[in-house]
């Protein structure tokens, strides 16, 4: 009997096949009942619901194990059936080793050499240390390549070919004989054990086994029983599929015996596969949906719970399920420290915190269970003995007198617990943080500090954020140690200053730089007052003081700061204060003190220029901040319209990225005019040019011009009617027609230039939010492909097999920079690969998400560019979206000459009409010049198909075989004949500044044929081109050109160590491989992590085939 479940670490997991013998060892019991309980509602034996099976019921002993509900998992059952029946997983192997085996002897069909040849394949991959799930899948790809004889070396049979027609249908020759299940296993059971790994089959399994002739059924634990309110039994979906199989293989084991026809037989054979079928799979191609009887629901069956998003190995490996959660709409509260969290007093009463009794909290633990029913009060116990008890206000005094050292408490949370708070999408690991709990009445929102918004890219216009309260004392120490918000104040991927002061504080240091009226010294203490002691005692007592000396207070005397704007000295801070100069002085701070000192600046800085806005100067923004002077609007019209005009009478000789250009630069100059004309006492001056919010842009589209609207990276297009929209006449060609807007916002739009505005915005908002599913799918690429790289402890990077990726992380000693402060120790073990993965995905996301904020802007691409452009990049495509060369001739006087040659040109290029008279089999070419037609001709070959004749600017193709399709293939295949430039070079040109050609399309040895061009300086940016033709390290030295290139034209900033290390995982196995299920994750031999990441059900079948099996290290 089982009193206790000793918990046991899971050494390794095995993929593979069940054999009939294994099957009946590991079931406990024979299912032949398709009936669960008896008109008493008792368990009918050997029925779906055999108690033997497990048990589900509470106060019940399971007959096998004699364990409880909460002790025993369970036992299976299993089926024997009447005729073997096709595992649909298995029906491509199983089609696979027909194909490739003799049909009377079950002999491999291919000769000794291929034979050898495997052998030579198979040797050189266990020498290079590959596993032999690697092994087996690279024979399965090799055998594709394989021509199959027609008859048997061995009996000389001839050999049928095979049909496989989903999902387990089998025929001879173009179903002329159909292959059943018996004949199928008989077949299968004559092929050699050891001839099964050159059919990338795991000789420790039999191909046989892929046939059932005993079938397992779930255990009951696997699907329980629901009772209704109404005392009805609800049975899982799987039961009920398990009751079709059993219902049908009785039937059809009673026609056997009394021999019905061979037509009864067969219709209940096909059905038994079905049930069968589609309790495995219920989403087979082909195949009817097995659904609920009386719902008409789709059934969830195994492959369903095993493999969707919510599946066993997705949810149960990666899901974030827990309890002691909550989850709320958050606000601001800037009297908050950084480390706390603002929790509803409803939350708090309702969530329980365990505690374990000691010696010194034992009195505190009884004022709880003696408080029960009022706040802070104790929800329940739990004994030694494992036994919970519910605190009532009856048995509360007992409870008390009988608490001991060694009970545990749940108690209500209070001031002072530890939580994580996290805001999704979770972009990177500073999404969730370690807070502090504050017990706040009478709200029901979370309350933080607004300075922490960066990290979590929240806001407060509705956004709502989770909450876990931590019951383990391990985690509690850990989330502390590693997880407060005082360690995560510096990014991991730019070194930058991720939680600062914003918008009010930033405007409020502003104003005290440039203040110099003096503060008495009750108003300074007053200003000082949510500050800590020790800050106020660092005023030097006297009459009045300067804004920027009340601030010094809380500088310690000994640190010291000189940067371009701002200088600390002897205590005292100068300068002018502003966003960008506060970050500086944060983050040197950080470096130079220790991190609980620079999260208290911060907090001090906040409290102190708060509190000099509301309580001394104040700050309003309104509409009278937005008015400039009659001069400077009479400057800035006049501006506008003359370059204008300009750009109007060069707009029809100009290239569309030229006038794109142009008209830019109109808004930028306005914005350079506003500038220099500013009220430097406006309130919207002062949060621009201090960094604190909006910016010049902002204020230049209220007060100056919108400008041109970019739209599908460009101009809105012209129609097919002559023009952008339905508002403006046929063929206009001036910037206003292309979506240019000379007003702004506090004036208004004309209503044609608000269809343009509106366009811009709709188009920004639309792409912003349908590119944030790919960037996430884009980091869990990357997150799986890099997650397993660590430091070890001699500052060498490996991955989980113990392989060395890179000897040397970094030449800056960064890691070491990024040690804990509070702990002199290296970080042995530090997941690098994952905050890379994080680092390059973060920033590319959260471009993404706020690129609407710059509708109609060019910068509105930011985020999408960069997102598309690197996501495309990292996938290592053999044919990349924007294929690009730069080409160097060998003298610079060849450059129009050699651009023109490497142009491809088809037969296409040169015709101006192509005619067709389909019931005489003509084709008819014409060209615009009889130098086209002869040019023609030479580079056509003679040809059997065709009869071709001159007729001035004509070709006359007269075909041999009439016919539609003949005469389409025709037609397609001479006007893409190319007779002209290099494959694949689309387009060419001429950068005279570089001294190159820039062609879109790449072909480097097409390129390297032409004489003119210099073999040394040819550049592509297809890395898998660029590797086979240079060479491994090109290669790699191309991804990073590129990769930089892409985030650089972005505005983002990674480090180098990041991309060097990113390059060596991708290169590591001696070619390139992309982020993709088929790239460096088809690698690896972590089978979760295959199974978790994409494709789960194609990964468990082969996992099955290979027999694959995983070691877990601990």
């Amino acid at each position: 009997m089982i009193e206790n479940i000793n918990l046991k670490k899971i050494e390794s997991m095995s993929f593979g096949l069940l054999s009939p013998e294994m099957i009946k060892k590991i079931a406990v019991v024979n299912i032949n009942n398709y009936q669960l309980y008896n008109e008493d509602g008792f368990v009918i034996p050997n029925g779906l619901a055999d108690s033997r099976m497990g048990v589900i019921t509470p106060g019940v002993r399971c007959e096998t194990c004699h364990g409880m509900m909460n002790q025993c998992y369970g036992h299976f059952g299993h089926i024997e059936l009447s005729r073997p029946i096709i595992n649909p997983l298995f029906a491509r192997k199983i089609h696979h080793i027909l194909s490739y085996t003799c049909q009377s002897c079950g002999a491999l069909l291919f000769s000794d050499k291929k034979k050898q040849e495997l052998n030579a394949l198979k040797n050189r991959l266990e020498i290079q240390g590959k596993s032999l799930n690697n092994i087996l899948h690279m024979i399965d790809d090799y055998l594709k390549l394989v021509e199959k004889p027609k008859t048997c070396p061995f009996c000389n049979t001839n050999q049928d070919k095979i049909i496989l027609e989903l999902p387990w249908d089998y025929f001879f020759n173009d179903h002329e004989h159909n292959i059943n299940p018996i004949q199928i296993r008989t077949w299968l059971e004559k092929v050699k054990t050891e001839d099964l790994v050159y059919l990338g089959f795991n000789p420790l399994n039999r191909p046989e086994w892929m046939i059932f002739t005993h079938f397992l059924v779930a255990p009951l634990t696997v699907r329980p029983t629901i009772t209704l309110e109404t005392g009805v039994k609800a049975e899982d979906d799987l039961t009920h599929k398990y009751a079709d199989i059993l219902r049908i293989n009785n039937y059809l084991s009673a026609s056997l015996e009394k021999g019905a026809p061979e037509v009864v037989i067969e219709d209940m054979w096909s059905l038994l596969q079905y049930h069968i079928g589609t309790l495995i799979d219920n989403e087979l191609s082909r195949v009817a949906v097995a659904r609920h009887p009386s719902s008409n629901i789709p059934l969830n069956t195994l492959i369903q719970r095993l493999t969707s998003k919510d599946g066993m190995f997705r949810n149960n490996l990666l899901g974030k399920r827990t309890d002691y959660a909550a989850r709320s709409v958050i606000s601001a509260d800037p009297y908050l420290k950084l480390d706390e969290v603002g929790v509803p007093e409803t939350i708090a009463r309702n969530m329980g915190i365990s505690d374990v009794v000691t010696s010194r909290n034992i009195e505190e633990m009884k004022s709880y269970i003696l408080n029960s029913g009022t706040y802070p009060s104790a929800l329940n116990v739990v004994l030694p003995t494992g036994s919970k008890r519910r605190i009532t206000a009856e048995n509360k005094e007992e409870l008390a007198s009988s608490l001991a050292p060694g009970w545990i408490i749940f108690r209500n949370a209070k001031d002072g617990d530890i939580l994580i708070f996290n805001r999704q999408p979770s972009l990177h690991k500073y999404s969730v943080m370690a807070f502090k709990a504050k017990v706040l009445p009478g709200i029901r929102a979370f309350r933080f500090n607004p300075v922490l918004t960066s990290p979590f890219n929240a806001d407060f216009d509705g956004d709502e954020m989770n909450m876990w309260f931590l019951q383990d004392i391990e985690a509690r120490a850990e989330a502390e140690a590693l997880m407060k918000v005082k360690y995560n104040l510096i990014s991991a991927r730019d070194g930058s200053l991720l939680i600062k002061p914003k918008h009010g504080h930033i405007s409020s240091l502003y104003l005290m730089s440039h203040d110099k009226s003096l503060i008495s010294f009750s108003q300074a203490q007053q200003i000082l007052s949510n500050c800590s002691f020790d800050v106020i005692s660092n005023l030097k007592s006297k009459d009045s003081y300067l804004p920027l000396e009340i601030l010094s207070a809380i500088f310690p005397k000994d640190y010291e700061y000189k940067g371009k704007d701002v200088i600390i000295k002897d205590g005292i801070i100068s300068g002018i204060l502003t966003n960008k100069t506060v970050g500086v002085l944060i983050k040197d701070f950080y470096i130079k003190r220790t991190p609980e000192e620079a999260a208290k600046l911060i907090e001090n800085i906040c409290n102190i220029s708060l509190s000099y806005l509301i309580q001394y100067r104040g700050f309003t923004v309104g509409l009278s901040d937005y008015v400039v002077n009659k001069k400077v609007e009479n400057t800035i019209d006049s501006f506008i319209e003359t370059k204008y005009a300009e750009a109007e009478k060069k707009i029809r000789s100009m290239k569309e990225q030229e006038i794109i250009y142009e008209l830019d630069n109109i808004r930028n100059n306005v914005y350079d005019i506003l500038l220099k004309n500013a009220n430097i006492n406006s309130s919207a001056h002062i949060m621009a040019i201090s960094g604190a919010r909006g910016g010049y842009p902002n204020f230049g589209k209220m007060v100056g011009m919108c400008g041109q609207q970019i739209i599908t990276n460009g101009r809105p297009e012209i129609g097919y009617d002559g023009r952008a929209i339905s508002h403006i006449k046929r063929d206009n060609t001036s910037p206003e027609a292309r979506g240019f807007i000379k007003s702004n916002f506090k004036k208004g739009l004309t209503p044609r230039e608000f269809v343009f505005a509106s366009y811009s915005s709709r188009e920004s908002f639309i792409t912003a939010y349908t590119i944030i599913p790919e960037t996430g799918y884009g980091e869990r690429k990357l997150v799986y492909a890099l997650q397993d790289l660590y430091m070890d402890d001699k500052n060498i990077i490996r991955d989980g097999d113990s392989n060395v990726v890179t000897f040397e992380y970094t030449k800056n000693k960064f890691v070491e920079n990024l040690k804990y402060q509070n702990f002199d120790c290296p970080p042995v073990g530090a997941p690098v690969g994952i905050i890379i993965a994080h680092a390059l995905s973060e920033k590319i996301s959260q471009s993404a998400l706020s690129a609407f904020h710059f509708a109609g802007s060019s910068g509105s691409l930011i985020g999408t560019m960069a997102s598309n452009d690197l996501l495309a990049f990292l996938e290592m495509r053999a044919n990349p979206p924007k294929e690009l060369m730069q080409i160097y001739p060998k003298q610079p006087t060849d450059l129009i000459n050699l651009a023109d040659q490497l142009v491809q040109r088809k037969i296409q290029d040169y015709v101006s009409d192509v005619k067709l008279d389909v019931e005489n089999g003509i084709l008819l070419l014409t060209c615009s010049d009889k130098a086209d037609v002869e040019f023609i001709v030479k580079q056509l070959e003679h040809s059997k198909t065709y009869d071709l004749t001159e007729n001035g600017n004509e070709l006359r193709f007269s075909i041999k075989k009439i016919g539609f399709k003949e005469i389409m293939f025709l037609k397609n295949r001479i006007l893409r004949k190319i007779v002209r430039g290099v494959p694949r070079i689309l387009e060419a040109h001429v950068l005279e500044n570089k001294g190159c050609i820039e062609t879109r399309g790449s072909n480097i040895l097409g390129v390297l044929k032409n004489e003119l061009v210099d073999p040394t300086r040819v550049f592509s940016n297809n890395i898998i081109e660029m590797t086979k033709i240079f060479g491994l390290e090109a290669g790699r030295a191309t991804f990073l050109e590129n990769i930089n290139i892409i985030f650089t034209a972005q505005g983002i900033d990674v480090r180098e160590e990041f991309l060097d290390l990113l390059a060596d995982r991708l290169f590591f196995y001696g070619k390139p491989l992309g982020i993709m299920r088929f790239g460096v994750l088809a690698q690896k031999d972590a089978l979760l992590t295959k199974i978790a990441f994409e494709s789960p059900k194609q990964n468990i079948i082969n996992s099955a085939i290979y027999g694959s099996d995983t070691n877990f290290k601990h």
